[in-house]
Order: structure tokens, then sequence, then C-alpha cells
């Protein structure tokens, strides 16, 4: 089971933190697209305010790959196995599902800010409580390895 779960159990993290980092960036990238339409159309500048929200999710994959490297070199020593899989697809759901709901914050705040820019901050720190999820995910993962 060990050689099994040293080649496929990293790699989980990964995965399902990739599968949350796409929903996120599908629907603030989606959100976005549909302003720069609407703002060709109409002959008005882009707001390119806008494009660190749709981008903002991707900081999921370095967090998940930060923790599979670290899963890595644990996965050679471990006696429970079953522990550290349970860990992985946890640590993996939490990391993905903040990434996910990121894009969607990151689309709502696309939305707001084609109209006006006066509440830039409210939206940053929205992006940031919902990325402090994803680092505390990545770090209780870090500690509670055996």
């Amino acid at each position: 089971m060990k050689e099994i779960f040293g080649l496929f159990g990293p790699g989980l993290v990964l995965l399902i933190t990739v599968i949350g980092v796409v929903i996120g960036i599908g629907f603030s990238g989606a959100t976005f697209l549909g302003i720069v339409k609407h703002c060709k159309n109409e002959h008005k500048p882009i707001p390119w305010i806008m494009f660190p929200f749709v981008g903002s999710p991707i900081v999921g994959l370095f967090y998940s790959n930060i923790l599979m490297l670290h899963m890595r070199e644990i996965v050679i020593t471990i006696e429970n196995e079953s522990m550290l899989f349970n860990l992985t697809i946890i640590s993996g759901l939490i990391i993905g599902l903040s990434m996910a709901i990121m894009g969607k914050l990151g689309a709502i705040a696309c939305n707001e800010l084609s109209k006006n820019i006066k509440h830039l901050n409210l939206h940053l720190i929205k992006i940031g409580v919902v990325n402090s999820i994803a680092v505390f995910a990545m770090v209780f993962a870090m500690i509670n390895m055996p």
C-alpha cells in the first residue's frame, strides 16, 4: 500500500485543488470576458483593475504544490497510510473549494468594479479571507502529518 500511496497520494492533493482552481477561474473569467465584451460594444475603456480578481484562484496551485512536495518526503517513512490519505483528501478539498469560492467572489468583484471602483478594498479583504482559509488548510495539514 505504501508504494501505491507514495505514487498516487501526493498528486491527489494537487488534482483535487486543480479542479477547484479551474472552477474558480471559470467563474471569474466568464464574468471578466462578459464585461470586456460589454465595454467594447459601448466603446468604453476596459477597467483592468479587475484582472487580479480573475487570476486570484491560481494561488491554490502553489499551496497544493508545497503540500505535495512535503508529503512526498514523508510518505517514505510513514506507517499509517490511511491517516495520510484522509489528510490528503480533506486538505485538497478545503483548498480546492476555497479557490472555487475565491473565483466566485472574484466574479462578484469584477461585476461591481465594472460599475465603480469605490469599494475595491472590501473586495480585496473578501479575497484575502478566503485565501487565508486555504493557507490554514495547507499549514494544518503539514503540521498534522505523522
